[in-house]
């Protein structure tokens, strides 16, 4: 029997601002694509998902935060859920997210639909999804997969963003100017890190950068530490500073 009990693969790389690179957001599946979780959506992943033969697979996601990298693609992957598909899939997050994901950003476009007759109707997030919204202590479980534990971080000031524990070994920062933790939700040591990475170095408030990953994680950290969501096409070497090195787009990353 293999050694991996399930696999990320990155939709996209890429920074918000880095389109070329794609929007960092990650399939996580089981072995045999037998369970699965969408982390959010942003504008591009739709397609990419198409060119992989997944988007009708696809039937649960999870939202880290409100931005256009992230949800920018939601609203179409609902509507072809909803009309094409004919399916309702499951959308989580947190509670937190709930004002700028509905009425701020999404509602515009999925309120307002046409009913059988052609009449009017006014219609909900859950005309699209099998709503999740997360409360403080609640998790994620999917079966065949590890348990997705959802944990505040900080991006931009204000703004809520949800990294997350997988199992109870594994920590995927999502957008985030932190350094990762060492431990899991349950106390046990992380086995492996994904971690937002800005390859220029000066504060911006947003996002954490190489350098400052470089001079203040220890050796250790560094070396179970996978490097995501970064600004260009990487041209420094990853590995000689010490980390397990940048995520590739479109592979799987067994974990």
């Amino acid at each position: 029997m293999s050694q991996h009990r399930y696999s990320l693969t990155f939709l996209g790389v890429g920074a918000g601002l880095s389109p070329e690179l794609g929007n960092n957001n990650v399939l996580v599946e089981n072995e045999d694509r037998s369970a699965h979780l969408l982390v959010d959506c942003g504008p591009v992943t739709a397609h990419e998902l198409k060119l992989a033969g997944r988007l009708q697979d696809i039937r649960n996601v999870f939202i880290t935060h409100v931005h256009d990298d992230h949800v920018g693609g939601l609203q179409l992957w609902a509507q072809l859920n909803r009309y094409v598909f004919q399916q309702t899939p499951a959308l989580y997050f947190r509670e937190e997210l709930w004002e700028e994901l509905w009425p701020a950003t999404m509602r515009g476009g999925l309120e307002r639909v046409s009913g059988p007759a052609g009449e009017p109707l006014t219609v909900g997030l859950d005309a699209y999804f099998e709503v999740h919204r997360l409360l403080e202590a609640q998790t994620v479980e999917i079966p065949g997969l590890p348990v997705l534990t959802p944990r505040l971080g900080l991006h931009v000031p204000g703004k809520p963003s949800f990294g997350f524990f997988l199992g109870e070994d594994v920590f995927f920062s999502a957008d985030s100017q932190q350094l990762p933790p060492t431990v899991g939700p349950t106390g046990k040591p992380l086995r492996v890190i994904f971690q937002d990475c800005q390859l220029f170095d000066f504060p911006n408030g947003v996002h954490t950068s190489l350098a400052r990953l470089n001079r203040e994680l220890p050796p250790e950290q560094k070396a179970i530490t996978r490097l995501m969501h970064y600004n260009y096409e990487p041209d420094m070497d990853a590995r000689a500073m010490g980390f397990w090195g940048f995520v590739p787009r479109n592979e799987p990353v067994w974990v």
